[in-house]
């Protein structure tokens, strides 16, 4: 697979972004380390880890922040650090206290990594890479988090890395099965952004429909409701695709 698919594969992981830029990401390791492991967020929570591999040694966390959730580069780097430094604390079982570094415990990390394993490399994941200023904020906030921590399930001096599409794109390799997966998850992405703005029409017989539902199953007025919600952005979708 020659360079202009390599680039074409980093910008497909540059224009995606929230659970879609992860979903690609996992994917694509899964594709390139046999023993990828995702992490589900079921039943409480991924403990800050989206995926790890190599018996448990390697961790990773994703961030596919809205493009267009930011005027300023200065917000996005602000944005990216704080969610990296937050998925740290997790790993490193400390927390905030006002200045301080308090030990917090992380429950569920228990139920994920393998036993008598510790994370020795944790890489950070993200869909905008296009400045070097957010570097230093996490290698130093990552630094204090192990001084600060008992290091029950990542090594004191375990190294951190930030990972864009770039860095992914030309790690490894790109295949066309890569590439057409890409491809589908941007246009669904375009067609669900769509579909937040499509105007239901007359949505008299849908809602009576629902009121009937309710009348008739009692005691389950919210997960009715949740049905309608679904049912409504199914409906979203579909005129959205149409159009």
């Amino acid at each position: 697979m020659g360079q202009p698919q390599i680039s074409e594969y980093e910008q497909s992981l540059e224009s995606l972004s929230g659970n879609e830029f992860q979903d690609e990401v996992s994917a694509y390791l899964q594709a390139v380390i046999i023993d990828f492991q995702t992490v589900p967020a079921s039943p409480q929570g991924d403990a800050g880890l989206d995926g790890f591999s190599h018996h448990g040694e390697r961790a990773y966390c994703c961030y596919g922040p809205e493009h267009d959730a930011f005027k300023k580069n200065k917000e996005r780097e602000d944005a990216i650090v704080e969610k990296f430094k937050g998925d740290l604390r997790r790993l490193y079982e400390v927390d905030t206290d006002g200045k301080k570094l308090v030990l917090s415990e992380n429950k569920e990390i228990e139920t994920i990594l393998p036993k008598k394993r510790k994370i020795k490399h944790v890489e950070l994941i993200v869909n905008w890479f296009g400045s070097h200023r957010i570097l230093s904020r996490i290698l130093t906030a990552a630094a204090e988090y192990a001084a600060a921590s008992l290091c029950r399930y990542i090594e004191t001096d375990a190294t951190v890395t930030v990972v864009g599409p770039k860095q992914l794109a030309n790690r490894y390799f790109v295949d066309e099965v890569m590439i057409a997966r890409a491809r589908q998850r941007i246009f669904i992405q375009k067609v669900e952004k769509k579909a937040e703005a499509v105007v239901l029409g007359s949505t008299e017989k849908f809602d009576k429909k629902m009121k009937d539902l309710r009348e008739m199953v009692h005691g389950q007025k919210d997960a009715i409701d949740s049905l309608q919600t679904q049912l409504q952005t199914d409906w979203r979708m579909t005129l959205a695709f149409d159009q």
